[in-house]
């Protein structure tokens, strides 16, 4: 082979060799360019951690009926202040289309809410009971289902299980007053307390 032919073959080799080189450059490139943009692009976001399940108090509520100051919707909270004597009572409605709305000061992941009912066997007899009722979420007003509570006296609770940062019952029906040793009943819808149970935001 003489040295014109050795030449050619030696610069077809190199040109080979130099558009492999460029290739492996231009991809090199190509994914570090796409790696950068997916890092910006596709930034995995952590859910926030919460915390152990403890009771949690709502920052105020509200209440469309109460019968007077000793018995707004505010007892309903009052063993976060260290007693239970209050209770709420609408003013004489017998718990028609009566509401209450709890809210607070942040979104919180409630696991169950207790409701109480009355402790005083004579108030519990005689004042209207709530029996069934809807739940609503935020202000949205979007509303879940509806629960029924049993009449006695004593605790029961509602699963919940949903982060929100406000909360509502509207009553469907109630469980009438009765005459109870000789006394009339009473035409006000009653309830002893409201309790939220759920987890706070990386564990506050």
């Amino acid at each position: 082979m003489d040295n014109s032919a050795q030449l050619k073959k030696l610069s077809e080799a190199q040109y080979v060799s130099l558009i492999l080189f460029v290739t492996l450059i231009l991809n090199l490139i190509f994914f570090f360019a796409i790696g950068v943009f997916d890092s910006k692009s596709y930034e995995v976001i952590e859910e926030p951690k919460l915390g152990a399940i403890q009771k949690v108090f709502p920052d105020k509520c509200w209440a469309n009926s109460e019968l007077a100051e000793g018995w707004s919707c505010e007892s309903l909270l009052d063993t976060q202040f260290g007693y239970d004597e209050l209770h709420w009572e609408d003013n004489s409605d017998g718990c028609s289309l009566a509401e209450l709305k709890f809210y607070f000061n942040e979104e919180v992941f409630i696991e169950f809410v207790v409701f109480k009912n009355l402790d005083d066997e004579v108030l519990f007899n005689r004042n209207f009971k709530i029996k069934t009722a809807w739940v609503t979420f935020n202000e949205d007003d979007v509303v879940s289902n509806i629960f029924e509570l049993k009449n006695e006296q004593g605790s029961q609770w509602l699963d919940i299980n949903k982060s929100i940062s406000s909360i509502g019952f509207e009553v469907v029906s109630a469980y009438p007053g009765i005459e109870f040793n000789g006394a009339s009943p009473f035409l006000e819808c009653a309830l002893q307390e409201v309790s939220f149970y759920g987890r706070l935001k990386d564990g506050v």
